[in-house]
């Protein structure tokens, strides 16, 4: 939690799991199931597209230029997900 906060989140977004009120500072602490899923959907797409670096596996690009489209395109996707 140390390392969260040393971050200055403007919002923390958790389950309403109980011991997260006493962790976070109210003014910052929001329980909201809708983010928590969007959360963890990026994270999971993530590591679904990193797959592709490392094994053959359902994302495995055979050509290095396919995986270099592949990874622009996905790379852009995140830059305009943030901005």
């Amino acid at each position: 939690m140390d390392n969260v906060k040393r971050l200055n989140p403007k919002r923390i977004y958790t389950d309403k799991l109980n011991i997260y009120s006493a962790l976070i500072a109210k003014t910052i602490f929001i329980t909201s199931p809708y983010k928590i899923n969007h959360i963890e959907r990026f994270n999971l797409t993530l590591r679904t597209h990193l797959k592709r670096l490392n094994r053959r596996t359902i994302c495995f690009s055979k050509s290095i230029t396919m995986m270099e489209s592949c990874l622009v395109i996905y790379l852009v996707e995140i830059c305009e997900s943030f901005y």
